[in-house]
């Protein structure tokens, strides 16, 4: 017993939203240094990773994620589907705040790329924001549950933004073979052996792959739809993969995206502008938007929500990302200066916002 114990803790940590933090940012500053020192050397390693690589990556990352809400809409704080309400209200909140934020900044400051670009600061980073709430002190499950809800829906929301708004078109037919298979998926979860949950992984992701939507967003529903007793049963499993994911996949993905080539933004176009009023509706978008969103619902529905005094540490912590945003930026902006300048303005958001949403968190748990 004391040996498993022994190797059980370390995987616990590897597996937990605290790891994921520190090997983003690790891997984030790595990035940064090596763009800074050889711009030459780092743009190489980039074009040289293969992009379908980076996608299995992240549906890995995703089918975490999706594992993680499976087990609180069985087992955990979701079980009372009224309860997640106020979270998804405050996501979808953040998500329409922070766009038209964008978008009046965009018009009003004659900005055509901050414009172009409205869907890049709508989502949250879970892993940092969940690394970050970690990092404030002591919490309920309530208030840990409702930052997770309120990431992943804005994640789910922006992905399918970008699906419906991005450059690749919808295939009409591969569309409805894809909501077919979600069906099928949702009906068939109990049925299903742990074995064959990975014929119904690659069936999936390959119709949201060829429908032209975020193939890493069909993950999120397998990892949901993988019942109970296998989680039990498979713990060890599933716990080494988010060790895996925490390690490996979030490293390397920020390895790839978050490295900023200076010459690049000095070439951009209304750089500067573009990086205010980008960091403007990030910000201000997130924290009005969640606090405004969370406030509605719960005096509609009476349903609890976190207290006022923690909406907007909420919102500050919301406000960090570079996964998703990044991918947004890239399927918008190309390997253009702007998207150059993006990266470092989202960068200097998550820092800024996050260590002030955590001192805030901090103060008010004293």
């Amino acid at each position: 017993m004391a040996t498993t114990n022994f190797f059980s803790l370390p995987l616990r940590f590897a597996a937990s939203a605290t790891m994921a933090g520190i090997t983003l940012s690790v891997a984030t500053v790595a990035a940064l240094c090596w763009s800074g020192i050889s711009p030459r050397s780092y743009e190489d390693f980039v074009t040289s990773t293969s992009p379908f690589v980076l996608t299995v990556l992240m549906t890995l990352f995703f089918f975490v994620i999706g594992l993680d809400l499976g087990h609180e809409l069985s087992d955990g704080f979701l079980q009372d589907a009224r309860q997640s309400l106020p979270a998804l209200s405050a996501a979808a909140g953040g998500m329409l705040a922070t766009a038209g934020c964008a978008l009046l900044i965009g018009h009003l400051g004659a900005l055509p790329d901050l414009s172009r670009g409205w869907g890049v600061p709508m989502a949250t980073d879970i892993a940092f924001a969940l690394a970050a709430l970690s990092l404030s002190g002591p919490r309920g499950r309530e208030l840990r549950h409702f930052v997770l809800v309120l990431a992943v829906a804005d994640d789910i929301g922006s992905v399918l933004v970008l699906a419906l708004t991005g450059q690749h078109p919808l295939r009409g037919w591969w569309v409805l073979a894809a909501v077919g298979g979600c069906v099928a998926t949702v009906l068939v979860r109990r049925h299903v052996p742990l074995i064959a949950w990975l014929v119904v992984a690659v069936a999936l992701w390959a119709c949201f792959y060829r429908a032209g939507i975020d193939a890493p967003l069909s993950a999120v529903v397998v990892g949901m739809c993988v019942p109970a007793s296998q989680r039990v049963n498979s713990a060890g499993i599933f716990r080494s993969l988010t060790a895996s994911v925490n390690i490996v996949v979030l490293p390397l993905f920020a390895l790839v995206a978050t490295g900023v080539i200076w010459t690049s933004v000095s070439r951009a176009p209304q750089g500067v502008a573009v990086a205010i009023g980008l960091a403007i509706s990030r910000i201000a978008g997130k924290v009005v938007g969640i606090g405004a969103g969370a406030i509605i619902v719960s005096r509609l529905t009476h349903v609890p929500r976190p207290p006022l005094a923690l909406l907007l540490p909420i919102g500050l912590i919301c406000a960090m990302g570079v996964t998703v945003p990044l991918i947004f930026a890239h399927q918008v902006y190309g390997d253009s200066p702007t998207y150059a300048v993006t990266t470092a303005t989202l960068l200097g958001v998550t820092v800024l916002s996050g260590a002030a949403g955590v001192a805030l968190l901090r103060r008010s748990h004293r």
